[in-house]
């Protein structure tokens, strides 16, 4: 984040650093009683949801203290641990390194950061969904080479993130990472989910809209026809044979 990484030394010091001291307020995660101890400044400059618990006239103001609920696919401990560790280091990490697990741990901290109206942590999740996608490797198999991007991704991930906002960077993302199997694959993998999904083929849609913008025509030997995968930059070869 721009206002935290990129500060001189003497801005730093003077309106960063306070963020991190007194006073401290906690959350606690029910019924599995976590509880973590945080600055209420820097909570409540990047959650709204935060800053009118802490700082109106609710029951959190005078106790100091958020109750949540676990829910399921958005309020865990273990999310609460992800949020505030971006909170202080800005950094989107999870436990576990299977990049399946990885998006379903990055979708669970969209969901509780679209809660808690954090949008700044929703563009840094939507960036590490994008990485995880791109560069995480794939097996080597004719099977898979023409649906990279979706590899990992499952209907469960793109279920769960339905319930974003429309125009939700981490949906977008999901639906990009799906047009190349949707153009190449006669046995496109989410062909039923952009078909009955109530938000999927929508998103998708609208990506496939953005792709063919960039559709270009090579004559050669034969013609053939090229887009440009908005998850990778490179070029997709729609009707060639390589």
């Amino acid at each position: 984040m721009a206002d935290f990484l990129e500060n001189t030394p003497s801005d730093f010091v003077k309106n960063i650093l306070p963020l991190y001291q007194g006073p401290f307020v906690k959350i606690k995660v029910k019924p599995n009683d976590g509880e973590y101890t945080v600055s209420m400044s820097l909570i409540c400059k990047e959650s709204s949801y935060f800053a009118a618990m802490f700082k109106g006239e609710f029951t959190e103001g005078q106790t100091q203290t958020a109750d949540m609920k676990e829910m399921s696919g958005v309020v865990s401990s273990q999310r609460i641990a992800s949020l505030i560790q971006w909170l202080y280091h800005r950094r989107v990490q999870f436990n576990s390194t299977n990049p399946g697990e990885q998006l379903t741990a990055a979708i669970e901290l969209a969901r509780l950061a679209d809660m808690c109206d954090m949008k700044r942590l929703e563009v840094d999740v939507g960036k590490c969904i994008r990485k995880i996608v791109t560069a995480t490797p794939k097996p080597n198999s004719m099977s898979c080479q023409d649906d990279m991007n979706a590899y990992w991704v499952t209907e469960k991930h793109i279920d769960s993130a339905g319930f974003l906002p429309q125009g939700h960077v981490v949906r977008r993302t999901l639906a990009a990472a799906s047009v190349e199997g949707f153009f190449k694959k006669k046995d496109y993998k989410f062909a039923r989910m952009a078909r009955e999904h109530p938000t999927f083929g929508a998103d998708l849609l609208d990506q496939v809209k953005l792709t063919l913008f960039s559709l270009k025509l090579v004559r050669g030997p034969n013609l053939y026809a090229t887009v440009t995968d908005h998850i990778t930059g490179q070029a997709v070869y729609l009707n060639a044979t390589r």
